[in-house]
């Protein structure tokens, strides 16, 4: 079980120099795997309690594919989120909720902010505000590299530490594509 999960962390993007405050370093690594039938309410305790229980939560609803218990969310609870959010689609045997719209994103949703700025080619605009101080630049990140979904077109992306413990994504629309220009 152990090696699974360490392979599971090792795809995915290191969640950032918060989870050395983590109050899970001081709990067995499984607790927060409930397998099939357990319940995940020993790893939500000790995230209750955790000082970076936001940032943990903002970076794992960042990673779709991230397993087990992250700043006291639940994989299924993670995918009700970003799919309430617009960011992640139901599979095709799930029916989508009443009224979902698949041709835009949902009003409020980050993908929504992005396609606004479209129309504002070459202004930085803040489309996200976080109580992590790495969580927009892992946001940021991920978007660089396309393991998160963002409008067609050459865009920059950067996270901004906040003078608070927080942090701002920001974005610019540099333009179309040359291969979406036609």
């Amino acid at each position: 079980m152990r090696d699974a999960i360490d392979i599971a962390l090792g795809r995915t993007p290191f969640p950032g120099p918060w989870r050395e405050q983590g109050a899970c370093r001081q709990v067995p690594t499984v607790v927060f795997f409930p397998t099939r039938g357990e319940e995940a309410d020993t790893a939500k305790a000790v995230c209750a309690a955790c000082p970076v229980a936001g940032p943990c939560r903002d970076y794992a609803l960042g990673v779709p594919d991230l397993k087990g218990v992250w700043g006291a969310t639940t994989e299924e609870e993670r995918r009700h989120v970003r799919r309430a959010a617009g960011e992640e689609e139901a599979p095709a045997d799930e029916p989508e909720s009443p009224g979902a719209v698949a041709t835009a994103a949902a009003p409020g949703t980050l993908l929504a902010q992005l396609e606004i700025l479209t129309g504002h080619a070459g202004r930085w605009a803040r489309v996200g505000r976080f109580a992590g101080r790495d969580s927009a630049g892992a946001l940021a990140s991920m978007l660089r590299t396309g393991r998160r979904a963002s409008p067609p077109g050459r865009w920059r992306f950067e996270g901004r530490v906040t003078d608070g413990a927080g942090s701002e994504l920001w974005a610019r629309y540099e333009g179309a594509a040359l291969d979406d220009a036609g």
